[in-house]
């Protein structure tokens, strides 16, 4: 559903709050999904990329990775910004 903030005030504060962009609206989120088995392969991918050929990219993928952290409320990346540069060293090796 699409939402937006909005300050509301009350006689004893104020408050940040999410409301539908459409307030008469009904919104039904269906989850339905039907898979099927491909005994085909489509896509032919390498290991790496163009984020791993030099350090500067990996320094811009950190700060992407970090940006979009921040804005999905994690606050606290620490594991992920070990693990993830940590598990991508394999790939300059083979």
């Amino acid at each position: 559903m699409p939402l937006h903030r909005q300050l509301k005030q009350w006689s004893d504060r104020k408050k940040w709050v999410e409301e539908p962009f459409i307030k008469s609206y009904l919104f039904v989120h269906i989850n339905r999904i039907d898979a099927y088995y491909i005994k085909k392969v489509l896509i032919g991918m390498k290991i790496g990329g163009i984020s791993n050929k030099s350090i500067g990219n990996r320094v811009k993928g950190l700060l992407f990775d970090l940006k979009a952290m921040r804005n999905n409320g994690i606050f606290v990346p620490i594991v992920t910004l070990i693990l993830k540069p940590v598990r991508k060293i394999k790939q300059y090796f083979s």
